[in-house]
Order: C-alpha cells, then sequence, then structure tokens
C-alpha cells in the first residue's frame, strides 16, 4: 500500500502466468526468474528448381502442417506476393479463426508488424490484412486469438518485384502435411528439371525428374513423403554404425570391421589394437566405464577388460544378447539386440568387478575360502522386459549423473524418449519434429541431444525435465544452435563426462551451442488468474514494469475489467513498452523508464541485469482505455495479457509487473466539483476523443506520478534505519551511530546480522558465549552446526586425572556434547590417578613439546592448560577464512586469555582421534588421488595410479 492508501498486485512467479501455444512461444527462466520468449527452431521448407542447363529457380518457402492445433492458417491469397513498398491487401483462410485477431508479419530482414485483421463476414474462417511487404525473401506469418491462443507460424516466401526467367510462383496445397502431394508451378521449367527440397537443419534432398509426376511447361509434382522414406533408410544405414568411445584424458576407440580390431589412438600418432574378437563375433558396441573397465558387447556377448591391466578379460554369460551399452557411474546398462519377429525386448544391468589377479599359487582343498572371492563379483541381471506398442528400440545414453535415457521410432509419427526410474520407464516425450533419430547423447542433465540424417549439419537438443511428468509429453526442439562442423555422421562418442563429443575426420569436437540464440519472434502469456480488488468501482491507476527490452524488442500489454472471475472480458486495452509498431488508428499509451530500480521504497528490484535507459529497469504507464472518451478502466476483476515480440536475436525479459489501484484522483479529491467527469454509462464507453475532464484527470497523474514515490519513501525512511532493508552502501554508516566496524571480509549478509545482533552480542563481550555468538556471526552459524567448536583448556584435565569426591559433571562439556556423567567413585576409564600422560593425545591438541627429553614440561601440562581458549575448525576453509576466525578469536577473548585457533582436516581415526564432532569429523570415504611428489604421504589415501587411458600408449 502506497502514500495514498492504494493497494498493488503482482506477478512476478512462474505460477503467476499462463502460457498458450503448443509450444508456447514464451518461457518463465528460472535462472533469471522472468518471462521471455522462448528458443525455438522454426520447421521451414524450402524448394528450388534445378535445370539441365544449371539455371536455378528463387527458394520457395514453406512448412509442413501442425497436428491438432486449435487455430491455424491453411492458405495465403496470393499465395506468393511481390515485394512493394505500398501496403497490398492478402487473404488468410485457416481454422479456429475469431473476431479481434492480430496478425504478426516477420518479414526477411527480421522486420516486426502487428496489424489487427479485418475479418470477412460470409467467411468465418478467412480475414483480411493490409501491410507492406518492402523486402523480398522468407516471411512468416501467425495470427493470436483474443485469449492468447497463438497459431504456428505459416511460412510464405516473398517474391521479388519483377521476377526472374526461372522462378517458383505458387505450391499446393501451401501447408502441405507429410502425407501429401505437392503442386508446385512456376515459369522456366526444362525437361528433366529436378527439384531440390531443403529440409529444416540444412539437408538438401534431390527429386530426380523421374521422382516428378505429370510435368507441364510450368508444373511439377511429387510426394512429400519421398524425404522421409529416404531419412529412413539412411537412418538404418547409420542404426549398424558401432559408437565410438573416448575417455578423459581425451584418447578414443573405436571398431574397426576390415581390420576387425578395436583401434585406440589419440596418446600418439597412429593406431594400435587393443582387442580382437574371435573370427565368427562382431562388435556391436564399446564403452568405457567410470571404473576404468573398456565394455564391449561382442557376438552378443559382454566383454569385461580393464585398462589397468587388475585383471584378465572376462566374459559373461548373458540373459539376452547384448547390443547397445550405456555406462553409468555405479553400473553398465545394456540393451539387448532386436529379434526378428518380436517386439520384446531386455534393459539388463551389470555390476561388480573380477578380484584382481594375484601372483603365486592358488590356496590348497583344506584352506577355508568364500565361495566367491570377489567381494562384488561381476552381476548381470534383468531389470526389465517387454516393449512398446507400435515403437522400435533404437538407443540409450547414460548421462555422468547416471540418467538413462532411452530412444524410440514410432511408425508414421515423430521419435520418442522415455527415462529409467529405478523400476520402470517414465511416460513418453514425443519429440516433435524428429524422424528416425540414429544416435543420442546428453548435452546437460536435462537437455539430450539427436543425430538425424535430414539434419547433418547440426544436432537437435530438447529439454528434458529433471523432474519427470507421470503423462506423455509433447517437447520441442531448443532454439539453441549445436553445429557438427565437420561431421562424419557416425553416431556420438560414448563419454564420462560433458559436454558430448561428436567424431570428424581429424579429432573428436565437443557439443556446444553457438552463443546465437533463436527465439519466437512473438510470443502471448497471460495471468493465471484475474486480480480481485474486492469492488466493482475500482479504478484501475498504475503499471509498474520491471523488465529489460533491447532495442529491437517490445512488450504490449493488454488490459481488461469484469466483475465475474469466470467471465473473461471481451474489450482489451493496450499499453506499450519498448519499439512497438506505429499504431494505425489511435494512439496507445506508452510506457516511460525510471531512474529508481522500483517504486516500493528502498526496495532494489526484481530484474538481474543492471539498469539501463530507455532498456532495463523500472518502466511505468497510466492505465487508460485508448479511443474511449472516458479513460478510466473500472472493474473489480483485472485481467492481463502480455505480448512480446523480437527479432529472433534478442528478447524481451519481465521480472514483474505491479498494478496499483484504486485510483487516488488529484481532481476529485482537490478541485471542485465542476471540474468533475459528467460523462457516464454508455456515452462513456464510445470511441473517440477524451472529455476535458478526463484529459484534466490524466493530466494531474503526471504530477501525481512523481509526488507519491518521493511521499512513499519519506513515509517508510524508517526502514533506512533497520539493518534488515538498510541500502548496503549505507550499513557503514548505519554501524556508526552505535560504534560498530565491520571486518574486511564480511559480506552484506553478515554485517545485517552483526548490526541485529549487537545489542545481544555487546553485553556478552569477553565470555566464552559472546566469543561463540561473534564467530557464529563470522562464519554463518559454524559454531551453532557444529563445525567450529570452542574449547576451554582447563576442560582437558578431566580427560587424564580427577579429584576423588568431587562433582565434575559438566552438561556443557563440548569434549562429551553435553552427555558427562561424573564417574569420580569408578576407577577405569573416567578416573585416572596419577600422571598417565599420553604424547598423542598431546600431539592432537597442539601441547607442543619441543623435544622428547623435556619431561619437566609434561610434569606442569595440567598447570598450563588454564587461561587458554583452543577453538577448533572441522571444515577446510580458505586461508581468508582461517585469517578472519583468527581476528574474531583476538578481538572478542579478554588479555588475560592466551588463544589459538587449530583445524582438524583429518576423518574419522578409530584410536588416534575419537571424539568425534570435536577433534575429528565424519566425511565420504575419499577416492585414490595419484601420488603427488613432496606432498603425498605414503599409506595415506594417495596412490600411484595407471590412468584409465583407452590407449594403452598413455598408461
Amino acid at each position: 500500500m502506497d502514500a495514498n492508501g492504494l493497494k498493488f498486485w503482482m506477478l512476478s512467479d512462474e505460477k503467476d502466468w499462463f502460457r498458450p501455444g503448443n509450444p508456447p512461444a514464451v518461457q518463465y527462466s528460472q535462472a533469471r526468474r522472468s518471462l521471455r520468449l522462448a528458443r525455438q527452431r522454426l520447421p521451414r521448407w524450402s524448394l528450388t528448381l534445378i535445370n539441365p542447363d544449371g539455371s536455378q529457380s528463387n527458394p520457395l518457402y514453406f512448412g509442413v502442417a501442425a497436428e491438432a492445433v486449435p487455430v491455424q492458417i491453411a492458405r495465403l491469397s496470393p499465395v506468393l506476393p511481390q515485394a512493394a513498398s505500398e501496403e497490398q491487401l492478402l487473404t488468410l483462410s485457416g481454422t479456429g479463426f475469431s473476431d479481434n485477431l492480430l496478425v504478426t508479419v516477420t518479414l526477411a530482414d527480421g522486420q516486426i508488424q502487428v496489424l489487427a485483421a479485418q475479418p470477412i463476414a460470409e467467411s468465418p474462417n478467412e480475414t483480411t490484412i493490409a501491410v507492406a511487404l518492402p523486402v523480398a525473401g522468407p516471411a512468416s506469418l501467425s495470427v493470436s486469438l483474443p485469449d492468447g491462443t497463438q497459431s504456428p507460424p505459416y511460412f510464405f516466401t516473398v517474391l521479388p518485384s519483377s521476377l526472374p526467367a526461372v522462378a517458383l510462383t505458387d505450391l499446393t496445397p501451401p501447408q502441405p502435411s507429410l502425407t501429401q502431394t505437392l503442386t508446385v508451378t512456376g515459369q522456366g521449367f526444362q525437361p528433366n528439371a529436378q527439384i531440390r527440397m531443403t529440409l529444416p537443419g540444412g539437408r538438401s534432398v534431390d527429386l530426380a525428374a523421374a521422382d516428378l509426376t505429370e510435368p507441364t511447361s510450368d508444373r511439377r509434382q511429387f510426394d512429400l513423403a519421398l524425404a522421409t522414406v529416404e531419412s529412413e533408410t539412411i537412418a538404418l544405414v547409420q542404426l549398424d554404425q558401432v559408437p565410438p568411445s573416448r575417455d578423459d584424458l581425451g584418447t578414443v576407440a573405436r571398431w574397426d570391421a576390415d581390420r576387425r580390431a578395436v583401434l585406440a589412438t589419440g596418446a600418439a600418432p597412429g593406431e594400435v589394437a587393443i582387442y580382437e574378437p574371435s573370427a565368427d563375433a562382431d562388435v556391436s558396441d564399446l564403452a568405457m566405464g567410470h571404473d576404468g573397465v573398456l565394455y564391449l558387447a561382442v557376438g552378443g556377448q559382454v566383454v569385461m577388460q580393464d585398462l589397468r591391466q587388475r585383471w584378465s578379460p572376462v566374459v559373461l554369460t548373458n540373459p539376452a544378447p547384448a547390443w547397445r551399452l550405456a555406462p553409468a557411474p555405479e553400473a553398465v546398462w545394456i540393451l539387448d539386440a532386436p529379434s526378428e519377429g518380436s517386439t520384446n525386448r531386455r534393459l539388463m544391468q551389470l555390476t561388480g568387478q573380477p578380484l584382481r589377479d594375484r601372483p603365486g599359487t592358488g590356496y590348497t582343498p583344506n584352506t577355508f575360502r568364500p565361495c566367491v572371492e570377489a567381494p562384488l563379483p561381476p552381476q548381470l541381471e534383468t531389470v526389465w522386459s517387454g516393449g512398446f506398442e507400435g515403437e522400435r528400440l533404437v538407443a540409450i545414453a547414460a548421462s555422468p549423473a547416471g540418467r538413462l535415457a532411452l530412444l524410440t521410432w514410432v511408425t508414421d509419427a515423430d521419435a520418442r524418449l522415455r527415462c529409467w526410474l529405478g523400476d520402470e520407464w517414465s511416460a513418453p516425450l514425443t519429440l516433435t519434429g524428429t524422424r528416425f533419430p540414429y544416435s543420442v547423447t546428453w548435452a546437460a542433465e536435462d537437455r539430450i541431444a539427436l543425430m538425424l540424417t535430414n539434419v547433418p549439419t547440426e544436432a537437435i537438443v530438447y529439454e528434458i525435465p529433471l523432474a519427470l511428468p507421470s503423462q506423455a509429453q509433447t517437447a520441442y526442439p531448443l532454439g539453441e544452435f549445436y553445429p557438427l562442423r565437420n561431421g562424419t555422421g557416425t553416431p556420438f562418442y560414448h563419454g564420462l563426462s560433458l559436454p558430448a563429443h561428436y567424431p570428424t575426420p581429424q579429432v573428436p569436437q565437443p557439443l556446444l551451442p553457438l552463443a546465437l540464440p533463436t527465439y519466437a519472434p512473438a510470443g502471448e502469456a497471460r495471468s493465471a488468474r484475474p486480480w480481485d480488488s474486492g469492488s466493482s468501482q475500482t479504478v484501475w491507476h498504475r503499471l509498474y514494469l520491471e523488465a529489460a527490452i533491447p532495442a529491437t524488442t517490445a512488450v504490449r500489454l493488454f488490459l481488461g475489467t469484469s466483475d465475474a472471475a469466470d467471465t473473461p472480458p471481451t474489450d482489451w486495452f493496450e499499453h506499450g513498452f519498448g519499439n512497438l509498431p506505429t499504431p494505425k488508428n489511435h494512439t496507445i499509451p506508452h510506457g516511460t523508464w525510471l531512474s529508481q530500480p522500483s517504486e516500493i521504497p528502498y526496495q532494489p528490484g526484481l530484474l538481474a541485469c543492471p539498469p539501463e535507459p530507455q532498456r532495463a529497469g523500472l518502466f511505468t504507464v497510466l492505465i487508460q482505455r485508448a479511443g474511449r472518451k472516458v479513460r478510466a478502466l473500472r472493474g473489480r476483476y483485472l485481467w492481463v495479457r502480455a505480448e512480446l515480440s523480437g527479432d529472433g536475436q534478442h528478447t524481451p525479459e519481465i521480472a514483474a509487473l505491479r498494478a496499483y489501484g484504486s485510483r487516488f484522483s488529484y481532481r476529485d479529491r482537490y478541485l471542485p466539483q465542476l471540474y468533475g467527469e459528467t460523462l457516464f454509462g454508455e456515452p462513456a464507453e464510445a470511441p473517440g476523443e477524451s472529455t476535458p475532464a478526463d484529459f484534466l484527470e490524466r493530466f494531474l497523474t503526471t504530477f501525481e506520478s512523481v509526488l507519491t514515490p518521493l511521499e512513499d519513501r519519506i513515509a517508510r525512511a524508517d526502514l533506512l534505519t533497520d539493518p534488515r532493508t538498510v541500502p548496503e552502501d549505507a550499513l557503514d554508516w548505519l554501524g556508526s551511530w552505535i560504534g560498530v566496524s565491520f571486518e574486511t571480509g564480511y559480506a552484506p549478509a553478515q554485517r545485517r546480522r552483526l548490526l541485529q545482533e549487537a545489542a545481544t552480542l555487546y553485553p556478552k563481550r569477553g565470555t566464552l558465549a559472546g566469543l561463540q555468538q561473534a564467530l557464529d556471526i563470522a562464519t554463518n552459524d559454524g559454531v551453532s552446526s557444529g563445525e567450529i567448536v570452542v574449547l576451554e583448556d582447563f576442560r582437558l584435565r578431566r580427560t587424564f586425572a580427577t579429584i576423588l569426591g568431587a562433582d565434575l559433571a559438566d552438561e556443557t562439556d563440548p569434549l562429551l556434547q553435553g552427555l558427562a556423567v561424573s564417574g569420580n567413585s569408578i576407577v577405569g576409564d573416567s578416573l585416572f590417578l596419577g600422571d598417565d600422560i599420553h604424547s598423542e593425545f598431546l600431539a592432537l591438541f597442539s601441547a607442543d613439546l619441543p623435544n622428547p627429553e623435556e619431561a619437566t614440561a609434561i610434569a606442569t601440562f595440567f598447570d598450563e592448560l588454564a587461561f587458554r581458549v583452543t577453538v577448533l575448525v572441522h571444515q577446510t576453509v580458505t586461508p581468508q577464512d582461517l585469517s578472519l576466525i583468527r581476528r574474531i578469536v583476538e578481538q572478542e577473548t579478554p588479555a588475560h586469555l592466551l588463544t589459538r585457533v587449530l583445524t582438524a582436516s583429518q576423518p574419522f581415526l578409530v584410536g588416534m582421534a575419537s571424539l568425534v564432532g570435536v577433534d575429528t569429523y565424519l566425511a565420504p570415504n575419499p577416492t585414490p588421488n595419484p601420488v603427488r611428489l613432496d606432498q603425498s604421504y605414503l599409506g595415506e589415501r594417495d596412490l600411484i595410479l595407471r590412468p584409465p587411458s583407452l590407449d594403452p600408449r598413455l598408461r
């Protein structure tokens, strides 16, 4: 609520927005916490006529019809308009049209026009637009319904103003499906001319004259399915290729069918054979595991070959013939080979390793030994058996974190992908626009990449949610471009880490996206639910938008009101931000940029980028009904639609949208009644110039927009004295009020906490509790969480000796974690008579002895533990953090105390350091590291390791 008593409503989270479309043209970025245009691949096809003499026509662009969409453009008339600077009339035909359509036109140079369509009364699914097409080349259209539903793009070609001698001028049907016959017409056709079809992604298919039916001097016909038939044929050939393997050292291995050997290279020029199967067995897959073992599918069996040569190769007996492998961190997944006439398949899991080879003879028969020498012998078990109707299982892939994906082909439909959930497969994800992919790999933990025969120059990447839906879903290609530069077409490398790699004639290349994204040209989102003001007399006052709007993008907000939550408005009123197209019928209100990050007093704003004048930061606009005589927008429920547009390379971002109401009118509050509005009811709703009273009210809001934020800041000046809300650059100023100075290593959050707790910290300075609280502030609760222990050294006496008859129990003793019970009556573990000093224990607490001969220092050990404090740090800290802890300890302890800060860098050691949480800590068993000269200690974790390299010349 602001200084005038106005409330505000806000859209800022993913759940606040509903994104229509299939796929949605806008997305919510969790990383940036903003609404933005989605990255999309445009499925644009093209045709080119090639005559025998080498002459070629212009490319004829079109799109393949989408399946089951509520609104779609089916035809444009004229089909191929010619470029002209003057406006020309285009007629759109389709399905799902309604009144108040908006048409987005994108031209070859990136220019975007958003136009209001004029419906044709006799034809409900036809509409017209008047548009200027000054640029020849590929273009697209899309229509948006009033409820935000958007059609897929309709691709067409804008012909040059003067046609060349050889040209394609028409296509029937203009938006075909994959099963239809196309008729292409034009001029300049020669006998035996060919048609070159370019598919999405760049691959071309040449249709010879024999493939073209009913040839005439200006027309050819052919089946669009010819392109997909060829793709399936090539994909089946590629599917039989053996994927190569790559290790983290950069060496690779591949199967050479001619030499009948697995060849490795990367450590030195040339290739060396590392495995040769028998004459009657072929290798169908090979992959290096995370355990340094090379796994091979040979003749249906699985062979394990240790690259460190710890044991001899092992051949396993399989429940089913092995065909494809996928190494995961804890196991190796195996997909069995397809069998003729059967759709039943098996997924197997291989775990364990053989016992390493040992020198010497075996054990005698009388020696007791386990039945299986290896603690975890290789085990191959079937975890799933079955199939999916109408689908062919073609590939599996495991991510570095262990996510397993299964790729399937579907008869006459797009491919599908499933993920293994531990005991079953997830619901399928249909990979839109992808047929017959023959290789799959993980591009990230939430992205998979595919190789397709009809897209040889790039990998098609889809997002795979970490939390998979329980029902079948549709996935769409991401707009990022993952090039396969000089790719050979061989499947992706098996690998153990990211990024994935693909084969080239020279060396493997990483699969990385180009930095140039491809965004949808336009998209819409709307509020998931209307804002409820509680009164039908509410006048909605002002919008504040936290957004980034690059120069070539725009945001259009459409507002409408109703008095029922389930009845959307019929009239929408536009408010624009950024680079908007010039409106043709009226001037819409345009937002202005503000220098402060938020209109809410002393708030830093929600936008994830720094402010930039006119481009990024806070924008505001007065809510109004442009084109009406009385422009105040009144109603209980406010509905919001946001339309984002860009040039394909940039996108606007909306971090937050706030609306204020009901309006605090300076005209009605401060001026005589004669200045008030006199037009009400239907006359006020009529279109036309605004009334004088309405203009006066809007004019006065210009002053109100400056004064209200100033009043808000004055009214909430108390926030400047609250450590939780004071601006970061004023923390030192606020600390000076109470004499608090900050350590240079303190982050803003630590400075705020110190100011908040100063009142409780200062009375305890110089005490154990004060030191613990100061360390908690400096280390983000390091003492409270047990990572730091503050120990008064006199408590060490309790460990060695006692006084008969005295009760020395102390539930606050950090050595025993509050579980101490006096044991003075029991001679034994807790009662020692005499001075039996253990040097190991003294060494642990750094009671340093210059040399073993100084026995007199041992005799005075107990006396020396008085007025001393030891701070044990039970974590790996940086030198800077350790220095900060030492400074805090020095500042917060009295002058008569001696202090020391020690680190417990070793994990739990039985028999040497047994006080868990005090002088030792529990941690996962660390993996062995290679021995490092002058750093490693014999017998402590580091080992002389042979690197698991595919190329033995690197070992």
